[in-house]
């Protein structure tokens, strides 16, 4: 998730409206790959956890460590949309 915020527009440049020449294609599809693996492996090992102790997966994440993180995230969000680059 760390390029996403910087290269969102550059993504849909090259891959979504077809402007890119192939190695840019390729280059940006890899980094929505790596980026979409960052978020698809925790959640199934969150779900095997919670399988294994018989609880939904909800149950393993405190409410005040859920909100921490999504400030953190939304935040440095923010703060990345205003740095000039």
């Amino acid at each position: 998730m760390n390029l996403a915020p910087i290269s969102a527009s550059q993504f849909a440049a090259n891959v979504l409206r077809g402007e890119g020449q192939a190695h840019q294609v390729l280059r940006d599809l890899g980094f929505m790959f790596a980026d979409a693996l960052g978020l698809v492996l925790p959640w199934q090992e969150l779900k095997q956890v919670a399988r294994r102790r018989g609880v939904p997966a909800s149950h393993l994440i405190k409410d005040r460590d859920a909100a921490g993180a999504a400030m953190a995230i939304a935040g440095l969000w923010i703060l990345s949309a205003c740095i000039p680059g």
